[in-house]
C-alpha cells in the first residue's frame, strides 16, 4: 500500500520536534545551558583591565592603558598599534600644512574598518594606504561601533581632515549596536563556562542590567557588540 505524502512530512515533522525535545532533556541533564539561548550574566565578575574612553562622540581604545597592557607582548594583537585619539591609525588625526596637496579619505566603520581579525599591515584600510601612498587616510573604525558612531566621528573628524572621499564599511549587527548610547560599551567575556556582558563607559567597568530589548538582542546573537 502506498503511503500518501502528506502523512510522510507530518511524520518527518514529528520525528524532528521529538529530536529536538530529547536535546533539550540530554542538555539539562549534563547542566548545559540550551545551544540558542546563553546564560544570564553572574552576579559578580573579576575586574578586568580598562581599555575603553567613551563620550559623546563614542568609544574608542584608552591610548595609555593599552600601551601597558601591550607592553612586552609578542606578536603584538592589532590593537596595540595605535595612534594617541585610540584608533590604528600610524598618524595622529591634526590638520597639516600638505592637506592641500594630497587626496585626503576618512574611513568610518566597525571591527572590519579597524581590522580586528586582520594581520598588521593587510586589513582593507591599509591595502587603501598601501596603494594609495601619497593620500593621506584616517582610519576612525572601532570595534563594536554602530552606525550611529560612524556618523559622530564623521562630524568630528571631516571638518579637520575635509576629505575628498569618505568610506563607512559596516556589517549587519552594527545596527543592533545602535540600541546601546554612544558613550556605553558592552563586551561579552566568560566566566567559570558562562557568557557575560561588561560595560566600559565613563565610569570603572563594571556589569550592567540591559533592558527586555537589548537584553535579548545579544543574548539571541551571541555577539560581542
Amino acid at each position: 500500500m502506498q503511503v500518501p505524502k502528506q502523512f510522510n512530512v507530518i511524520l518527518g515533522l514529528v520525528i524532528a520536534a521529538a529530536t529536538l525535545l530529547a536535546l533539550e532533556f540530554v542538555l539539562g541533564a549534563i547542566d548545559r545551558p540550551p545551544l540558542y539561548f546563553p546564560p544570564a550574566p553572574p552576579e559578580e565578575l573579576h575586574e578586568s583591565k580598562r581599555k575603553w574612553t567613551c563620550d559623546e562622540v563614542g568609544c574608542r581604545y584608552d591610548y595609555d592603558a593599552m600601551v601597558e597592557i601591550c607592553q612586552g607582548r609578542e606578536p603584538r594583537p592589532p590593537r596595540c598599534f595605535l595612534n594617541r585619539q585610540g584608533f590604528r591609525d600610524t598618524e595622529e588625526f591634526a590638520a597639516g600644512d600638505d592637506f592641500d596637496e594630497r587626496m585626503r579619505i576618512l574611513m568610518l566603520g566597525d571591527s572590519f574598518a579597524f581590522g580586528q581579525l586582520a594581520e598588521i599591515g593587510k586589513s582593507y584600510v591599509e591595502t587603501i594606504e598601501a596603494n594609495f601612498p601619497q593620500s593621506i587616510v584616517w582610519n576612525t573604525g572601532i570595534p563594536g561601533a554602530g552606525t550611529n558612531q560612524a556618523l559622530t566621528m564623521f562630524q568630528e573628524y571631516a571638518p579637520i581632515l575635509q576629505p575628498q572621499l569618505t568610506i563607512l564599511g559596516f556589517y549587519v549587527n552594527d545596527f543592533g549596536d545602535n540600541v546601546l548610547p554612544l558613550d556605553l560599551r558592552l563586551w561579552l567575556g566568560m566566566k567559570d563556562g558562562r557568557i557575560f556582558m561588561r560595560r566600559y563607559d565613563n565610569n570603572d567597568g563594571k556589569t550592567v542590567t540591559l533592558d527586555e530589548q537589548k537584553d535579548y538582542y545579544y543574548r539571541a546573537h551571541g555577539v560581542e557588540p
